[in-house]
């Protein structure tokens, strides 16, 4: 299920209309690991395009 409304803003306030978020999956962070994090994340961005 998508939810449309999970953030309009930004910490600051600033209003982000066009954004949506779904919940896609996990992302599985190392905090010993900070190269191994960037790769993990960026294999997980790529999924979507």
């Amino acid at each position: 299920k998508i939810t449309e409304n999970l953030a309009l803003t930004t910490e600051m306030g600033f209003e982000i209309q066009k954004l949506k978020f779904v919940d896609a999956g996990n992302v599985l962070i190392d905090p010993n690991n900070t190269e191994k994090n960037i790769l993990e994340i960026g294999d997980f961005v790529k999924s979507f395009f």
